[in-house]
């Protein structure tokens, strides 16, 4: 079975623009969430796919699998299918099950997705799955951001809602309070058939996807992960994360040294100084002399040539500070 994840990415996002680039510990959150979702041994592929130049060349300066989309997409899902279509056409291979994870949870873990695949590896009627998760305070309860989800006895969803769902106003009693978590399996079909399906009201009113299945008359299946999971959608959520992070495990193993789909080791706390420098060489108006060696695009560094990136960047910081000072990192 051919199981790829696409993780739908774009700039120009309305509540944080940029936000797939915002550095976390040095890294890009696009590059967190791509290299910990490489992770997963259910998954032949992992890509990124994106409408904007800047995510593009960043995951392909590390070695990356990213697909061009048009910029004309409202939803991830719309994305996520171009994006299939595009790689079924450049492998020669039918895609089974696409995995869509969100660009903006840079703390999902590769065992989050095999839980979201389990049911559908398990029971063919399933054609789609959520991971929801705990909702852990009262004011993740009433975030806007937050997408709630109830279910039902089988853990099909019932209703998504960005409002807090179930009601605390005549129940005193602690409720149980459920948060959607973007890892999605769709079956191929039915992800093209849910992309031709027309966008219904109450998906144009919470602004959730998944209502046009519900509406639809058709099931999501909702499975419970423990692993903890925070959307981005703001400035503040960005410094939350970056904290929570700090004692990530994971979070260590992948910026201490990343291994992309080919096996090449990749320095990554390099991996943003040399994608910015990539862009450099492209604008001089001059070679950039000797150090330019360095930058060849796709180009990979394993530990040993950390320290040299560096120098040249700090030769380079003296020509082009704008673009260098937002990197270089001791």
């Amino acid at each position: 079975m051919n199981i790829v994840a696409v993780i739908p990415a774009r700039m120009n996002s309305s509540r944080f623009p940029g936000k797939p680039m915002a550095l976390i510990h040095g890294m890009p959150m696009i590059g967190h969430c791509y290299s910990r979702i490489c992770l997963c041994e259910d998954l032949n592929e992992t890509y990124v796919a994106t409408c904007d130049v800047e995510i593009f060349e960043y995951v392909r300066s590390i070695g990356g699998n990213a697909v061009m989309t048009a910029d004309t997409h409202e939803r991830a899902s719309d994305r996520a299918a171009e994006a299939m279509l595009k790689i079924e056409n450049q492998t020669g291979r039918k895609i089974d099950i696409l995995v869509m994870v969100q660009g903006d949870e840079p703390m999902d873990t590769p065992q989050m997705v095999s839980e979201a695949l389990a049911p559908m590896l398990i029971d063919e009627t399933i054609n789609i799955v959520n991971l929801m998760s705990p909702i852990v305070s009262k004011e993740e309860f009433n975030d806007p951001n937050t997408v709630k989800v109830v279910v039902d006895r089988e853990r099909n969803a019932l209703y998504f809602s960005r409002e807090p769902i179930p009601s605390k106003m005549k129940w005193p009693g602690s409720l149980p309070m459920q948060k959607q978590v973007c890892i999605i399996p769709f079956r191929r079909d039915y992800l093209l058939d849910f992309n031709n399906t027309p966008e219904m009201p109450l998906e144009r009113i919470e602004s959730v996807d998944m209502l046009r299945i519900l509406e639809s008359g058709g099931r999501v299946r909702m499975v419970q992960t423990d692993s903890p999971s925070i959307g981005v959608d703001t400035p503040g959520h960005l410094q939350r994360v970056s904290d929570l992070m700090i004692n990530d495990p994971l979070m260590r193993a992948c910026v201490a040294r990343k291994v992309v789909p080919s096996g090449r080791a990749v320095h990554a706390p390099c991996a943003r100084l040399l994608y910015v420098l990539q862009k450099l060489q492209l604008r001089a108006s001059r070679p950039l002399g000797a150090e330019a060696a360095l930058l060849a695009p796709g180009k990979c560094f394993a530990e040993p040539h950390a320290a040299a990136l560096i120098a040249a960047a700090r030769t380079l910081e003296l020509r082009f500070p704008e673009f260098v000072k937002l990197v270089v990192q001791e």
